[in-house]
């Protein structure tokens, strides 16, 4: 299988995999043909790239560290949840729900379990959502790679659950703030984005108190946008951040970068981490971003490429010592022209190939 743009897609095309809305329940499924007028309803909720059948990558198969099974049960965890606390946020209930804790950490331990079994793989942040699904996926995404930092860390089977609670809940805020401005197209107004930056502390105030959560839960909502040098917000700390915020900081940030959003298409993984890496001294957690760096996979495999020299392929394989630089089965030569043969190129043996573009 390979991702692609849907706008590259012909049809007749078959989805390899299957696209989730926002409780994670299966919005098209695996095997179904996509036709003209299935395209344009997928574009019209927002969806740039899909996974298809490509019988030259028959073979392809992303590495999954995390079953589709339990990705799914992440989202419809996240969306039950993240909705639960703001709706009692908005009536101001005194009556909570008990219980919303525990079945989050429960699935955030069977997170833990498969991700634990595989230690050492890189961990690929492959999903296709709508925008209406947006802060689940951006969630559970955020969480798999918050849990996944934590265990190169070597924390405790305790912080790495009480981490991937956090992790999830991490923006609970956002449910508080008007869906136009967090879907806005265009460029915030210095009014809208202060707004936007209040959902750090409707987040302590969603989770602050609560029983069956952990307390850092709350201090991770609050602190995931505060950066070492001070120049975060809402209170512009140095120093000061818990742990657990330090490492959700930079999973927040490498999501947000690479995912595509209503007003941008996401960046070039490596490009992302770019971004972490020239942040690191001054804004975040060195050990954090070194740990970041050896468990995240830049370029998952099925991710459709374009090199420098304009050839065109898939991601069939990657180095764990060197993620930047993966195995790439050519499909189309540099006119453009799709391949009889396909060969592979080992970024590793051929340093001067180059990815300049990225379909994930």
């Amino acid at each position: 299988m390979r991702i692609t743009w849907l706008s590259r897609v012909k049809p007749g095309s078959v989805l390899a995999q299957s696209i989730l809305d926002a409780k994670g329940r299966v919005l098209l499924a695996a095997g179904m043909e996509l036709s003209d007028s299935l395209m344009r309803r997928l574009q019209n909720r927002g969806i740039r790239s899909v996974y298809i059948v490509d019988p030259l990558c028959d073979d392809v198969r992303p590495d999954e560290v995390v079953s589709e099974t339990t990705r799914r049960t992440l989202i419809e965890v996240a969306y039950e949840n993240l909705n639960q606390l703001s709706q009692e946020m908005r009536t101001s209930s005194a009556l909570r729900q008990r219980g919303l804790g525990q079945e989050v950490r429960k699935v955030v331990n069977r997170l833990l379990g498969e991700i634990g079994a595989h230690r050492g793989m890189a961990v690929p942040l492959s999903a296709v959502y709508d925008y209406d699904a947006e802060l689940y996926h951006h969630s559970v995404n955020v969480t798999i790679l918050s849990i996944a930092i934590g265990v190169q860390m070597r924390l405790t089977s305790r912080q790495l659950s009480d981490l991937g609670v956090s992790a999830l809940l991490h923006d609970v805020g956002k449910l508080m703030i008007p869906t136009a401005v967090l879907n806005k197209p265009s460029k915030l107004t210095s009014m809208e984005y202060e707004l936007v930056k209040t959902h750090t502390t409707h987040g302590f105030r969603l989770l602050s108190g609560r029983l069956d959560v952990p307390s850092h839960a709350a201090v991770v909502a609050y602190e995931h946008h505060e950066r070492l040098n001070g120049e975060g917000y809402p209170r512009g700390i140095r120093e000061e951040q818990h742990l657990y915020s330090r490492i959700v900081a930079v999973s927040d940030v490498y999501e947000a970068l690479t995912a595509n959003r209503v007003y941008r298409s996401g960046y070039l993984p490596h490009h992302a981490l770019e971004f972490i890496l020239g942040g690191s001294a001054a804004g975040f957690d060195h050990a954090v971003v070194e740990s970041f760096i050896k468990c995240v996979a830049l370029y998952p495999i099925g991710a459709t490429v374009r090199l420098q020299t304009g050839e065109m392929g898939v991601v069939a394989a990657t180095h764990p010592e060197q993620p930047q630089r993966p195995v790439i089965r050519i499909l189309r030569d540099q006119q453009g022209r799709d391949l009889k043969e396909p060969y592979e190129l080992d970024m590793c043996e051929n340093l001067q190939a180059e990815i300049i573009e990225c379909e994930i």
